[in-house]
């Protein structure tokens, strides 16, 4: 990874918002606010951000985007979108690369146009496009990599088989118990071998400690997710901040 300076990100989700920002030092300060409101991210981002930058990354919740082969894709980007979900007629549409695959997904104007009115060059990519990356380049002996993103009661999963994309999806789960349940029936169904997988786990929720813990008495390669990674990133007292919670916004290379 090379941090830039100044650097600055943002993520925006119905969980809330998370800012991120680079320091001269190379180090990275993070925080994580519960409120979701579009005025309280403005007057947060007005103190926090206090170095001007010339651009800023938004990722948006992980609700999975929409798949297209890239040996089939042709735009308008629309017309796939319209055949999965409705979308309003002034939804911004967007597509992040995915290897082989296009990822689409559109955001409600009402949210993007305060974002670019509030933030210097916001360029938006999906959460799943962001940690698909992180997971590509993760190195493990294991064929199948699964990384699980705790966000809310929702449970975002990306499923890669020897360096092949297999799925991106979101489930709902009300306790540890019933990520355990998802990741066994995912694994299971993907015919991906329990102790043929690397499970990575990543969010800012506190049940993915309680989930890794759990997962952990049953699968035997169980990680945070960045923990390989050598960046310090600290909260506004200075005190440290585990990566996964943030990993989504921090550049990898």
């Amino acid at each position: 990874m090379t941090n830039k300076f100044p650097y600055q990100a943002v993520h925006y989700s119905p969980a809330g918002f998370i800012l991120l920002k680079s320091q001269p030092t190379g180090n990275l300060v993070c925080e994580s606010y519960k409120s979701a409101s579009l005025p309280t991210l403005q007057r947060e981002c007005g103190v926090f951000f206090d170095t001007p930058a010339e651009s800023t990354l938004v990722t948006v919740n992980f609700t999975p985007p929409l798949l297209v082969p890239k040996a089939i894709y042709q735009p308008p980007a629309a017309q796939y979108l319209r055949l999965q979900s409705e979308i309003a007629d002034n939804d911004e549409i967007f597509q992040d690369d995915l290897g082989e695959y296009v990822a689409l997904y559109a955001i409600p104007l009402a949210k993007t146009l305060p974002i670019k009115t509030m933030l210097p060059a916001p360029t938006f990519q999906h959460t799943a496009t962001r940690l698909y990356h992180y997971l590509a380049q993760y190195s493990t002996e294991q064929p199948n990599k699964l990384l699980l993103h705790i966000s809310g009661n929702k449970m975002g999963f990306i499923l890669i088989k020897n360096d092949k994309l297999f799925i991106i999806n979101e489930l709902p789960f009300t306790c540890p118990e019933d990520v355990l349940y998802h990741t066994l029936n995912i694994l299971l169904q993907q015919e991906a071998r329990r102790e043929e997988s690397a499970i990575l786990l990543s969010g800012a929720s506190g049940d993915v400690q309680k989930c890794g813990k759990l997962l952990a008495r049953y699968l035997k390669h169980v990680k945070m997710a960045g923990a390989e990674l050598t960046h310090s990133v600290i909260n506004l007292k200075s005190q440290p901040t585990e990566l996964h919670t943030c990993l989504q916004l921090i550049e990898i290379q």
